[in-house]
């Protein structure tokens, strides 16, 4: 656990103070967002956790431990640290990056090349392709990649991570927040992270810290914060849509229908005429041979051709259990229909969401 109480920085020349009485816990395991308008103290809060700057007043505690009265080297070696721009030697090849660390440590040779071997599988490299690569050779994707990489290296209890995705594209980014989730899901470190991006927060975040000119103004889970601002601040930082937002804190799995009715594109029509009379339903969805979803067919086009092959219509793009509500609603609204269908990892149709579901989940935030 990491442990912030009554910390205070002042710099000098400064009568503001940069960090102001902060107090907070980060249980192990767990993501902690720092996130606020610019120079409210995050990154101030990262560096004093690393113990590259003192605080003027306060104490941090790792695991019960004042970082003060443990060597810093020693301290610094336990975290993993990645910034924007990753920070990576151009003049060193990908292996010999990743193994800065390691080396420090005087791990043994074969010790050292097994774990970078170990990284680059992790974070969907091969080895073999891009260990001996320098970074200009690299995506800055993959540069981003190789960054996270370094700072898992030495297997850290704990990472400290400032903006590290914040110079990516749009694709790219969200591709990278996907990635470093799935790793986190095996590895379970205690991070915090710093971010000016409210959507990344509610993203990453386990818990997210929202400051201001130096103090904590509020501190829980994103749905805590979305669902429940402190005050006028935090309710227009976090943005006037969040209840929108909350659909993406929300799993396809909790709210999808199961046991839909379905018919496959090879049923005859007048099957599908008596299925569709008998679910009480003006549609249904199509599905092949291998039970995977081709599309949908309407009762008012049962009379316009001689198989169902000749009448589907084209469906949204379906999302599967692990998806958020709020990929099902930007799939819904790209082509401007009220259901979607649920697959799962072997594109079998298993299930729906409608958009009467998600308003209705809608207005209950909003009742809130």
């Amino acid at each position: 656990m990491i442990k912030l109480e009554n910390l205070v920085k002042i710099y000098e020349g400064n009568s503001n103070p940069a960090v102001d009485n902060l107090s907070v816990e980060i249980p192990n395991g767990k993501i902690c967002i720092l996130i606020g308008p610019s120079g409210c103290g995050k990154t101030t809060l990262l560096r004093m956790i690393n113990g590259l700057i003192s605080p003027t007043g306060g104490k941090i505690f790792i695991n019960d431990n004042d970082i003060t009265e443990v060597d810093q080297v020693e301290l610094r070696r336990n975290m993993g640290y990645v910034i924007q721009g990753t920070g990576l030697f151009p003049h060193w090849t990908i292996a010999e990056n990743i193994s800065v660390v390691p080396k420090l440590l005087k791990w043994p040779k074969d010790k050292i090349e097994n774990v970078v071997n170990n990284m680059l599988i992790l974070i969907g490299l091969d080895p073999d392709e891009y260990k001996n690569r320098y970074p200009k050779a690299l995506s800055g994707g993959q540069v981003q990649r190789v960054g996270v990489a370094r700072a898992l290296a030495a297997d850290p209890p704990i990472m400290l991570m400032d903006e590290p995705f914040g110079a990516a594209d749009p694709i790219t980014r969200s591709k990278l927040q996907n990635e470093f989730l799935y790793i986190q899901e095996k590895i379970r470190k205690t991070i915090v992270f710093v971010t000016h991006d409210i959507d990344e927060a509610i993203k990453m975040g386990d818990l997210i810290a929202i400051l201001k000119d130096g103090k904590l103004i509020q501190y829980g889970t994103p749905d805590d914060i979305l669902s429940h601002p402190e005050n006028e601040f935090v309710s227009e930082f976090v943005g006037s849509d969040r209840t929108l937002k909350r659909l993406g804190l929300i799993k396809v799995r909790d709210v999808m229908t199961r046991g839909v009715e379905i018919v496959k594109s090879s049923d005859p029509i007048d099957k599908v005429k008596e299925m569709i009379k008998r679910v009480n339903n003006n549609f249904l969805y199509v599905i092949n041979e291998k039970m995977e979803p081709r599309g949908y067919v309407l009762e008012e086009d049962l009379e316009k051709g001689k198989n169902l092959k000749e009448i589907i219509r084209t469906m949204a793009s379906p999302v599967n259990p692990e998806d958020t509500l709020k990929t099902a609603l930007s799939n819904m609204m790209a082509l401007g229909v009220g259901t979607i269908c649920v697959v799962n990892n072997k594109n079998e149709f298993i299930g729906e969401v409608t958009l009467n579901v998600l308003t209705r989940l809608i207005s209950n935030t909003d009742r809130e």
